[in-house]
């Protein structure tokens, strides 16, 4: 029988009592120094398990050594008891920050989706990194950084989920430390898990929003491994991938402005000369910087010198194929590139990114000679991208919500 894409699975969940001082912030958030701060605070910390996947340089030249001790404790915290083990489940997952709640599906995700299209990516990897993944993958032998996915909305699933909500006390309910609400609902009733099994057969394809090099890493684990077992069978666990899977209504999607920090020897009015000959420009007037934020696509604002213009593509220059027709990517090649010089856009010293929840106030304050703020893309701009086999733009998605780390770990080898 053909493995599902979307299944339940055998998951350990923290105990009530110590949840919150088990869960992170997510890994790909978390530099080495706050690591250390993070994890010297709190001993029952799941980071105690991640050190070289946030690249601490413990363990010297053999990060492995950080991974074995990261099993160890791995083991350890199922024997006492502060992770535990589940019976066959979904979750349901809901965060709330502020005014905004945000509620997705914690399953697991077979990686064969990787090779046959129906789980789509929007960014390139670096294979050193995947090698990294893979290496703390095999020797911690779980997962417990999720990667988030998203799909096009499907009625009768957001149903199920409501009623999940509505009819359930969440498992496991509380706030942590950056003040957002985490409430998890455990399905494991067979009435219920057969109803969502069939639903999640009708999602055609799903897309990576947060971590693609984990994903590809995943894939990576499951390719070696299946060679290496005769007897295969695709649905061991080292095929499947620990995923909270949103539907898109459910996110939010913020882009990353750009901040450069020379004019390449130009002046300000050589360089608006040059603007000018490719974009409708125009100056506005604004008594905060937030007031001159791009209101819809295929406009840019440029803060240059202590002015804000607002840039407007000429209908021309715009292609038709949803790569393309991207305000960063209109950006790049039409003013980045040819303008200021800046021809790699992810290696270029002078180009920062300033992601889009920071506001524009944060572009005023960077000490950049020029600036651009664009709207952000949607999530079915997106989708557009991953279905006709293309990357976005380097920097140019920030989705919400941010998965947290331990919350729920699932397990790759028996321990």
């Amino acid at each position: 029988m053909t493995a599902p894409l979307i299944r339940a699975f055998v998951g350990y969940v923290p105990t009530e009592d110590v949840i919150e001082g088990v869960v992170a912030p997510p890994v790909s958030s978390i530099t080495a120094d706050r690591y250390e701060q993070l994890v010297a605070d709190n001993p029952d910390s799941i980071l105690h398990l991640l050190g070289s996947a946030i690249d601490t340089g413990e363990g010297g030249a053999d990060p492995s050594l950080f991974d074995m001790r990261g099993a160890t404790r791995l083991a350890d915290m199922i024997d006492k008891g502060i992770l535990e083990k589940q019976p066959e489940a979904l979750y349901v997952l809901r965060v709330t920050a502020g005014k905004t709640t945000h509620t997705g599906l914690v399953c697991e995700v077979n990686t064969c989706g990787v090779d046959d299209g129906r789980i789509r990516r929007h960014e390139h990897t670096r294979s050193e990194t995947e090698e990294l993944v893979v290496d703390h993958l095999n020797i911690v032998g779980a997962h417990t950084d999720p990667v988030a996915m998203t799909h096009r909305d499907h009625a009768g699933l957001d149903a199920l989920i409501d009623e999940v909500v509505e009819r359930d006390l969440p498992a496991r309910d509380f706030t942590t430390d950056d003040g957002s609400r985490q409430q998890l609902w455990r399905i494991s009733d067979v009435f219920t898990l057969d109803r969502a099994r069939s639903l999640l057969a009708e999602i055609p394809a799903i897309y990576i929003t947060d971590g693609h090099h984990r994903t590809a890493a995943a894939a990576r684990l499951r390719a070696r491994r299946s060679e290496r077992n005769e007897g295969h069978t695709g649905h061991e666990a080292y095929n499947y991938l620990l995923t909270v899977l949103f539907a898109e209504s459910e996110l939010e999607l913020h882009g990353y402005n750009r901040a450069v920090m020379d004019l390449g020897g130009m002046t300000p009015a050589e360089v608006m000369e040059k603007i000018d000959a490719v974009a409708e420009v125009e100056e506005i007037a604004v008594a905060w910087a937030q007031e001159a934020e791009p209101r819809s696509r295929g406009i840019v604002s440029m803060l240059l010198g202590e002015h804000w213009y607002r840039i407007t593509w000429r209908p021309e220059d715009v292609p038709e194929d949803p790569r393309g027709a991207l305000d960063a990517v209109l950006l790049q090649d039409l003013i980045l590139g040819p303008v200021l010089g800046i021809e790699d856009a992810r290696a270029d010293h002078r180009l920062h990114y300033i992601p889009g929840p920071a506001g524009l106030a944060e572009l005023e304050h960077h000490d950049a000679a020029i600036a651009f703020a664009l709207h952000a893309a949607s999530v079915d701009d997106v989708m557009a991208v991953a279905d006709a086999g293309e990357v976005m733009p380097p920097k140019s998605t920030w989705f919400a919500p941010k998965v947290k780390t331990g919350l729920v770990a699932r397990l790759i080898n028996e321990l």
